[in-house]
């Protein structure tokens, strides 16, 4: 972010004269960056938070599915053997 900041000072500095209006342009353009950065952040959160919860909801089914259907199993094993 720096390094695009500088590069972007020197190279609108050659351009135009005037520094401030290009420290002025350069100081939005960087709160601009920064604010998409936490924007992104923000919303890449709320569906990283989402598999998560996704995960644990499938380990759980799975866990429900085994205790279930797992411990039956031998038992419906020696009924078929009598």
């Amino acid at each position: 972010m720096i390094t695009r900041t500088a590069t972007f000072i020197i190279t609108a500095n050659e351009a135009v004269s005037d520094i401030r209006k290009v420290l002025r342009i350069a100081a939005a353009d960087a709160e601009a960056s920064h604010r998409l950065k936490q924007n992104r952040f923000g919303n890449m959160a709320e569906y990283v938070m989402i598999i998560y919860l996704s995960f644990f909801v499938f380990l759980f089914i799975v866990y429900v599915l085994v205790a279930q259907f797992v411990t039956m199993v031998p038992a419906g094993a020696m009924l078929l053997k009598t």
